[in-house]
């Protein structure tokens, strides 16, 4: 294997990639990533309660707010972006989701700056590390599944990585113009993300390392404009401009409300990406172990984003999806060394076709993980409650809408509902009372399969979703009843029981 150089420290430029090399494999993310735009499922409830949600409230004043909000613990400014495709999509198509489909795809489009960043740091090699990194940007499953995601991790991911390789850039090449968009870059991705802030100094560190004098203060000038951007946002929205920094702070962490959600030990990062990875990280590990070689800095973010995180009671996969794509791209660089060393042993290799075998490989491996557990699993997160809403929704003449002992809290949402009707929570043990004393309030209900005999007679049981499972885990059929509505839910509706119950 040639002797690995660290490309931060290079100095020289490697051999020109033609630009057309990177074209069909944006051609190739940009249909996975479309391919998830479609899709109706939801990794995690917060991509609907801390951003589409708010988001469509601010485009129709109806929303389900969550604690967060009332709280007062979550920016606004990814909301107000998102309201914009919201809006268009739904001028365009009022009775479809292509409001949904159209802010994902947008998600998606930006995405696409994580493939082009992992390209342009590969050709600092050479042309094949260029392609085959390129190309594990827009097929890894880990990547182009959070890639459409409307969650700060997946954004914070769209925005971080291109960040990266401008850094990569200044250090080499101070330049007053790409130090402003870098600041802008980082400061956004602060806002979307602020947990990953010790990853992001050590980028614009980076950054400055070249030529502090000529660019630190543009990098600054743009983190400011960024920070300034989330401020006016969250005064556009009536909220105190970043206390919600503050109180994030103080609530999740000084108050512990994030370890009621779960917690897990320091090293469960680690563990569960050895889980996820499993049989692939045979050869993961030992590309990656090459690749940090090529790229020392690039590894180093990516460990403190991971140990950063594990210090935090509460995790979550997708809160280091920004190292995991960092430790997939030097796995990438990695592979293309090790095959070099490969070839030069072993004949049969030598004859093969480098980088197409390479990106068949990649194409293979990240197969195996997304169609095995854990991630497996992930596909049809949130599909079966939000197909429900959008069917709901589309009923005929619908009033007002009630969920009847549904089985997580909070499931509601007008994003998915996409109606301004009245919306109702029946649970508890009154449920059935409460179902027939409020039923002139709606006529669409959502209930559990065998909830039936405690519904009004009036309504009858139109679709049931899940249907290959028992029907005591089909907790998602539509009951509809003739008649128009009368009322309103009153101390039933969902915001106001959300409330009561904590949520």
């Amino acid at each position: 294997m040639p002797a690995p150089r660290d490309p931060v420290r290079a100095t020289g430029r490697p051999e020109q990639t033609p630009w057309r090399a990177l074209v069909p494999i944006l051609g190739v993310a940009l249909v996975f990533r479309l391919a998830m735009a479609s899709q109706t499922i939801v990794h995690q409830p917060d991509e609907i309660w801390q951003y589409l949600e708010p988001a469509w409230g601010r485009l129709t004043g109806h929303w389900i707010v969550a604690w967060e909000f009332h709280e007062g613990i979550r920016g606004w400014l990814v909301p107000m972006l998102l309201t914009p495709s919201l809006a268009l999509g739904h001028a365009i198509a009022p009775d479809t989701m292509l409001h949904l489909w159209l802010t994902r795809g947008l998600l998606g489009l930006l995405s696409l700056g994580v493939v082009a960043s992992f390209f342009a740091m590969g050709e600092r090699i050479s042309r094949q590390h260029a392609i085959v990194a390129g190309w594990v940007g827009a097929v890894w499953v880990e990547i182009f599944y959070f890639a459409a995601r409307p969650s700060g991790e997946g954004i914070a991911l769209s925005l971080a990585v291109p960040a990266l390789y401008l850094a990569m850039r200044l250090r080499e090449r101070p330049s007053i113009r790409l130090a402003g968009i870098l600041g802008l870059l980082l400061g956004l991705t602060f806002i979307v993300r602020f947990q990953y802030a010790p990853a992001l100094a050590l980028i614009g560190l980076l950054a400055v390392s070249g030529d502090p004098r000529r660019t630190l203060v543009p990098l600054a000038g743009g983190s400011l404009a960024a920070i300034a951007l989330g401020a006016l946002a969250d005064m556009a929205a009536g909220a105190p401009p970043l206390l919600w920094l503050w109180r994030n702070f103080a609530i999740n962490l000084g108050e512990n409300r994030s370890a009621s959600f779960g917690t897990q030990p320091p090293w469960w990062f680690v563990t569960q990406i050895g889980t996820t990875w499993h049989v692939a990280a045979l050869a993961l590990l030992p590309s990656l172990v090459a690749g940090a070689r090529r790229f020392p800095f690039v590894a180093i973010i990516a460990l403190v984003v991971i140990a950063s995180h594990s210090l935090i009671p509460h995790k979550e996969y997708r809160f280091v999806i920004l190292a995991i794509a960092l430790a997939v791209f030097l796995a990438a660089i990695g592979s293309v060394d090790l095959w070099k060393a490969l070839a030069g042993r072993w004949r049969a290799a030598g004859r093969l076709n480098p980088t197409i075998t390479l990106c068949v490989l990649w194409f293979l491996l990240s197969a195996v993980v997304g169609a095995t557990k854990p991630f497996s699993a992930y596909w049809g997160n949130g599909r079966a409650a939000n197909t429900m809403l959008a069917k709901a929704g589309r009923v005929p003449g619908i009033c007002g809408l009630a969920l009847f002992q549904e089985p997580d809290l909070p499931m509601a949402n007008y994003t998915y509902l996409n109606r301004s009707v009245p919306v109702a929570l029946l649970e508890g043990r009154r449920s059935a009372a409460s179902a027939q004393a409020m039923e002139p309030a709606f006529n669409v209900i959502i209930a559990p399969r065998l909830s039936a005999p405690e519904l009004p007679p009036s309504y009858r049981q139109v679709e049931c979703l899940q249907q290959h499972k028992a029907p005591e885990k089909q907790k998602f059929c539509l009951f509809v009843r003739p008649g128009i509505c009368t009322g309103g839910p009153g101390d039933f509706d969902y915001n106001t029981v959300l409330r009561r119950l904590g949520h």
